[in-house]
């Protein structure tokens, strides 16, 4: 499937320029599997052919960074909505199978509104997204994170990363896609380090729980 989807962006959406582009960042983030870096790291390749120059800089940023990181926000507000609207009913129901409660959440929130270290790290998992987009996504909305500063925080991260990984695409040729491969493992390895650590800390407060009984 992911060589299907790599074809498909190469042949048909490049072609159609920054249109085309835009659309490729939204399915990057909408279709998770994906490699979350591989638009940014073809599109540097494909686009950025041109020595240092005002050119090169006006395609960096008209045909690159501005519509991969619309389309990728856009995505990512898709999840994030998911999980804000959909969170609650789904935590009051199944929370008490994981181990977690609405006012669980509810002092999530607060604790992140309260600090600004939830704007770093929001900041720099977009930039380096050591957790994939999807769980980030979901998981600030179902903390019912304020939309807008949600909304500038991504779209400033995003541009950034876009921004990295154009130049690394265009500087790395045809190699683009086994970097693309490479982050994507590291990701993955990363997201099921989550999972599983949520799993037992879901099964530590189960237990709690139930002794307490």
């Amino acid at each position: 499937m992911i060589e299907m989807m790599i074809t498909f962006i190469r042949e048909v959406l490049w072609p159609l320029g920054a249109g085309g582009v835009l659309a490729a960042g939204f399915l990057e983030e909408v279709i998770a599997p994906i490699p979350s870096a591989l638009v940014m790291l073809s599109a540097g390749f494909l686009f950025l052919t041109m020595p240092v120059s005002v050119s090169f800089v006006s395609t960096l940023i008209l045909k690159l960074i501005i519509p991969i990181t619309i389309g990728v926000v856009a995505g990512s507000m898709i999840y994030y909505y998911v999980g804000y609207v959909f969170g609650r009913p789904f935590i009051e129901r199944y929370g008490c199978w994981l181990g977690v409660g609405w006012p669980d959440v509810e002092r999530l929130d607060q604790r992140l509104q309260r600090s600004n270290r939830d704007e770093l790290v929001l900041f720099s998992l977009r930039v380096f997204p050591l957790i994939p987009n999807i769980a980030i996504n979901l998981g600030f909305g179902l903390a019912r994170y304020h939309w807008r500063k949600f909304l500038v925080i991504i779209l400033a991260g995003t541009a950034v990363r876009v921004f990295i990984l154009a130049i690394i695409g265009s500087l790395a040729g045809n190699l683009y896609s086994t970097y693309a491969d490479l982050i994507n493992r590291f990701e993955n390895g990363i997201f099921a380090i989550l999972i599983i650590s949520i799993l037992i800390f879901s099964s530590y407060r189960l237990i709690k729980q139930y002794k307490l009984r």
